[in-house]
């Protein structure tokens, strides 16, 4: 199924797709808005400018440059920051329905992520 994330989505919407369980692809202009955000985002990040998150540190470390070749350890590093869970192992529902949010929030192209991760 094409999913376009700029076109309105209900919740019965949602409940659907999540009950077809059919696999789910962005458009092919959802797809372009991602490209060109992860383009800009690519050349500010090489710019002189600092960029909260994409080529400084966090919090504290706001005000730290972090080098070229140390950015995509930096990202790596954020993940694994916020990768914990308690509690019981969701269902695979709640998961897809999730899945499909997150996937529903980035396809709208704003965030600088690469295709590749969201395909």
């Amino acid at each position: 199924m094409l999913l376009d994330p700029q076109s309105k989505f209900r919740l019965n919407d949602l409940e659907n797709l999540v009950d077809s369980k059919k696999s789910v692809k962005l458009t092919t202009q959802a797809q372009t808005r991602l490209k060109k955000a992860r383009q800009c985002v690519l050349e500010m990040a090489k710019s002189e400018s600092s960029l909260y998150g994409i080529n400084t540190g966090f919090g504290r470390l706001a005000q730290v440059r972090i080098s070229e070749s140390e950015l995509a350890e930096l990202q790596t590093n954020l993940i694994r920051s916020h990768a914990c869970g308690i509690g019981e192992p969701l269902s695979a529902r709640v998961v897809r329905r999730m899945i499909l949010l997150r996937l529903i929030s980035l396809g709208k192209g704003y965030s600088g992520l690469s295709y590749p991760l969201i395909e």
